[in-house]
């Protein structure tokens, strides 16, 4: 989709992940292949994927097109302080600061837009006592990153309700996520279909799973499985909702 656009004056590629699979995989290689169709002659080619076998990809892609490869990029300063949590979200702030000095906007400018900037669903509070976060987190990249964010939160705090796409790689998916007190399965209706709470269920059966969780639950209604678990929840607990950004909007 992105080579309907005119050549831009810089391709910046964050690390990739399985993702999109059933388009442009199977493999994490075809995968890097499809997402350097951003390049085009002339471009400036920032990434944040710190892989070498998929940096020799990219790079090759790169030097194949005729664009201009950055190899490093420097670190945030320590003043810079992203209002967006976790380490992957520093190193996407990083990538940004890189391509914004080689633009050559002013590093007081790049670190007012890095301290302010938000994006909904990303490990986002909406509510306190209970804590509930929405975090669109859709590939197991991101729902390891999720997982490592949620680690200072005691397991039996701990409640996760989760929805995939069936396009998604679901036991890949599974497999990242924490251990926790609840696991609520449930799906989301939309243009996009999503796996059924029960499929979910033997997945994680089928993968060994459902020993980190105190129980499993399984709701097709979405809306009734968030309501009905902070009904009965006490006010420590932390909900967490994720797997999709169509169940977290």
């Amino acid at each position: 989709a992105t080579n309907i656009i005119p050549p831009p004056i810089v391709a910046a590629i964050t690390p990739l992940d399985i993702d999109h699979a059933h388009l442009i995989g199977p493999s994490l290689a075809n995968i890097t292949k499809e997402k350097s169709g951003i390049i085009k002659k002339g471009t400036q080619v920032f990434t944040s994927e710190l892989r070498p076998a998929l940096r020799r990809i990219l790079k090759k892609q790169c030097v194949r097109i005729g664009g201009h490869w950055h190899e490093t990029h420097e670190a945030l300063p320590t003043t810079v302080a992203p209002s967006m949590n976790g380490d992957h979200q520093r190193r996407n702030a990083a990538l940004a600061w890189a391509i914004g000095s080689h633009l050559g906007l002013s590093n007081e400018a790049m670190q007012q837009g890095i301290n302010s900037a938000k994006l909904p669903c990303r490990f986002e509070q909406v509510q306190k006592n209970p804590i509930v976060i929405l975090d669109g987190a859709h590939n197991a990249l991101a729902i390891r990153a999720l997982s490592k964010k949620l680690k200072t939160i005691p397991t039996q705090r701990l409640i996760l309700v989760v929805a995939l796409a069936e396009t998604k790689n679901a036991p890949l998916i599974l497999r990242e996520l924490p251990p926790a007190r609840e696991l609520i399965l449930t799906r989301f209706v939309s243009s996009r279909s999503s796996y059924s709470p029960g499929a979910l269920q033997r997945i994680l059966k089928s993968e060994g799973l459902t020993r980190r969780y105190g129980s499993v639950v399984t709701d097709l209604d979405a809306a009734h499985a968030v309501t009905g678990v902070l009904d009965h929840v006490r006010k420590t607990a932390t909900v967490v909702i994720t797997g999709s950004l169509y169940l977290t909007g």
